[in-house]
């Protein structure tokens, strides 16, 4: 009898846990699962050096995606080297893109150059830029540098790649420009300079993220694919067209009063945080309807004594990507009292 009991009890509990069962599995089934929109990464193009690491860190909308799960892969693994999460590890020059990809196949990219400077470590406390360039050993670069008369004693150019400073490495001409002569293609500026002058320098490589004090910078007519300002805070003027740019980013460069950047192939170009800017010129670009609208939106409120200016397009160039904006944006420019232009047969044309 005993036993009767004990499996009858056994049955009737199997029973009325059943339903409860079958309850959770139901709600399980009915979570709705979270996909993932788009994925960014935090630095979209930059330089490291050999034996340099730095961790990437993803961005993904939404933020309750359910599956957060990333692969990341080198293009070229013996140059910069990534782990699984996204650490980077300079291995040896040139360059590799780094990608993210989720679950669901969304990827972001981003670009490493890796370079191969020696970098003198007690000379670095007062910062340093770095030059790559096509130009031969024994040909000459020009560069114009200004600085502070109290720190020009520390300034000096590293023109042989040997990470020593040598006395004829530390004869340099301020405030003019001056030609100085290759002892390697790779170059290392040391010091608290404030305005750079690299252009028409052939150069395919320039870092400038470790130079804190740069408030210009005019690398027009070069080569370049990258260029990293995001450290550069004090930086006011940027002079960067006629280069190979795709991005330039400039959201940390709050400082920043005047930006040309034409001739280069931007697709987008955000100035939302340059409240200080007046003079803004890309066309020559791939910019198309959508952005170059929010290019203007996004234009500070300017005085009029300001004469503020903005160049969108070249009409009559074949090399143009740039598309006109709506009207009505280039109307809300002019109520912020910029004056909108368009190049056509060599004039300015104002919108």
């Amino acid at each position: 009898m005993r036993k009767t009991n004990f499996r009858s009890m056994l049955a009737i509990g199997m029973i009325a846990v059943a339903p409860l069962m079958s309850s959770c599995n139901k709600s399980d089934e009915s979570t709705p699962v979270v996909e993932i929109t788009e994925v960014q990464i935090s630095k979209p193009d930059f330089t490291m050096l050999i034996g340099e690491t730095t961790t990437l860190v993803p961005t993904i909308t939404p933020e309750n995606a359910t599956d957060k799960k990333l692969t990341w892969v080198s293009s070229a693994p013996n140059v910069a080297e990534v782990d699984v999460n996204g650490k980077i590890f300079a291995k040896s020059r040139g360059r590799a893109e780094i990608t993210a990809t989720t679950t669901n196949g969304k990827t972001a990219t981003c670009k490493v150059i890796v370079l191969n400077a020696r970098i003198n470590s007690v000379e670095a406390e007062d910062g340093y830029m770095i030059l790559e360039t096509g130009k031969s050993v024994g040909e000459q670069i020009a560069l114009y540098i200004k600085a502070d008369p109290k720190y020009r004693y520390g300034i000096w150019i590293d023109l042989n790649n040997d990470g020593e400073k040598q006395h004829s490495e530390t004869n340099i001409t301020f405030d003019q420009e001056k030609n100085y002569t290759l002892g390697a293609r790779t170059i290392t500026i040391y010091g608290k300079i404030t305005t750079l002058n690299c252009s028409n320098g052939k150069l395919y490589n320039l870092s400038v993220e470790n130079n804190k004090a740069l408030e210009e910078l005019n690398c027009l007519n070069n080569s370049l694919t990258i260029l990293d300002v995001s450290q550069n805070t004090a930086l006011q003027n940027l002079w960067c067209q006629m280069n190979f740019l795709t991005i330039i980013d400039v959201s940390q460069n709050k400082a920043l009063k005047k930006l040309e950047c034409y001739y280069n192939r931007l697709t987008t170009l955000d100035i939302s945080q340059n409240k200080s800017l007046g003079w803004l010129s890309f066309d020559n670009n791939q910019i198309k309807k959508a952005a170059m609208n929010a290019v203007l939106g996004a234009l500070p409120e300017r005085s009029t004594s300001d004469e503020a200016k903005v160049y969108i397009q070249m009409k009559d160039s074949a090399e143009e990507g740039n598309e006109l904006p709506d009207a009505a944006k280039v109307i809300e420019a002019k109520m912020k009292n910029w004056k909108v232009y368009q190049f056509e047969n060599g004039k300015d044309k104002e919108l």
